[in-house]
């Protein structure tokens, strides 16, 4: 559908900030229990630069997963700005019925009041906030609920009739219950991303993982220096350039759209039965209307998944030549990995390319060198980028994973089976 190679490039362009986007979801994945389709949704969000939706009860972790990530990326939890400016890196609030406009964009300053004209104190607040994240977003007032759509949709902020630009790159929202009135649907449509994270399922293995790893995120260390915790210093370092280097890399995705045109959609391509295809049967089963914006921003995440797959891919890809078959390690991960070890060579490379293994596992060499993370301790081969990717089927996938309104296992299956039915017999 997009020319292959022009993908190919901005992949191997942008390498550097998707590995750490990479390694951040590793480390996610590492601290949180049954929650890998969560973490790569916000991944594909932050990547794309789309709003994302989590829905699920209290207590599953929707909102300590964003702080997470936040804390990994360089973003500054506690929202303070240097005293040049207002800007700030994070925004979090739980909205009420009784939240007022104020407390999100600032209160006005008593003595411009008293002068005639009205000053809003806006240091720190939402319209300043590069991150924003809403809690129970959909419970504010009508008046918080419009500020909200106009941010999604124009990124300004109305005050007193002037237009301002909002400060604001990356959105995420949280809510118990999708929303079921107009005005109310109305901000859902706008959360392009959405995932339902539930409480952990009645069997062993999620179970024993789950207490694992949450074990760990609740009592041991913070996730890093700045996530808050008191207990000494972080498990893993913040990747501070990550959240430019994402901006830069769709930066170049629009540029090849709108300045060499090499990123347009081309005439001819049997992804556009498919996706036609799954579009049609989400419509009929009314799992989603995929308004013509929602079809046109999907294709967007899927592009941004492709590319970021591939380097994903690419970087776990060691040599077994170069580790020595005969070395043995220490791992220490949890849920696939006996925590005691030792591994041979060759089960660590192996766990490492079909994904029971991740590269942010501290492990040790039973002979020699200190405890290290994977990544730092195995000489990865720097095979050459591939020269073409194009969208497929996994990736088509995505849809009902994260870009539909309702979620439906069985059809998710006759989905799958379309896919593999248009491989066989032609599109």
């Amino acid at each position: 559908m997009f020319n292959q190679t022009k993908l190919a490039e901005i992949a191997f362009e942008h390498a550097a900030p998707l590995k750490d986007l990479s390694y951040i979801e590793d480390a996610l994945r590492s601290r949180y229990g049954g929650a890998n389709n969560a973490i790569r949704a916000l991944i594909l969000s932050v990547a794309s630069g789309e709003p994302l939706l989590f829905i699920g009860p209290p207590g599953t972790g929707k909102s300590q997963l964003i702080r997470d990530f936040c804390a990994l990326s360089g973003i500054d939890l506690k929202g303070s700005s240097d005293s040049k400016s207002d800007k700030v890196g994070y925004f979090e609030y739980l909205l009420t019925p009784f939240t007022e406009p104020s407390e999100l964009f600032g209160f006005y300053d008593i003595p411009s009041l008293q002068e005639g004209s009205p000053k809003r104190l806006e240091k720190g607040m939402m319209q300043n906030a590069k991150v924003v994240y809403l809690d129970e977003v959909f419970n504010g007032s009508s008046a918080i609920l419009n500020s909200i759509l106009t941010f999604m949709n124009e990124r300004v902020f109305h005050e007193r009739g002037t237009r301002k630009e909002v400060a604001m790159e990356y959105m995420f929202g949280a809510t118990n219950q999708v929303p079921e009135t107009e005005m109310l649907r109305a901000i859902f449509d706008r959360f392009l991303i959405r995932y339902r994270v539930k409480n952990v399922p009645n069997k062993l293995h999620p179970f024993k993982e789950l207490i694992h790893k949450g074990w760990w995120q609740t009592y041991g260390k913070s996730t890093t220096s700045s996530s808050g915790k008191q207990n000494g210093t972080g498990e893993f370092t913040a990747f501070k350039n990550l959240l430019k280097g994402l901006g830069n890399m769709r930066q170049s995705l629009r540029e090849g759209v709108v300045a060499s045109r090499e990123l347009m959609p081309e005439r001819e391509s049997s992804v556009y039965t498919k996706f036609m295809q799954l579009v049609e049967m989400t419509r009929s089963y009314g799992l989603s209307q995929m308004s013509n914006r929602r079809i046109i921003k999907s294709l967007w995440v899927l592009c941004i998944h492709k590319i970021y797959v591939a380097v994903r891919e690419n970087i776990r890809t060691c040599s077994l030549e170069k580790l020595g078959s005969k070395k043995e390690w220490d791992i220490w991960n949890g849920l696939e990995w006996d925590p005691m070890g030792p591994f041979s060579a060759q089960q660590v490379i192996q766990g490492i390319q079909d994904g029971t293994l991740s590269p942010m596992t501290m492990c040790s060499n039973r002979f020699a060198g200190e405890p290290q993370r994977i990544k730092d301790a195995i000489p990865y081969e720097h095979r050459p980028m591939p020269e073409k990717i194009g969208i497929d089927n996994e990736d088509l996938m995505l849809i009902p994973k994260f870009l539909l309104d309702k979620e439906d296992p069985e059809l998710t299956l006759k989905m799958e089976r379309t896919l593999a039915s248009a491989d066989d017999y032609g599109s």
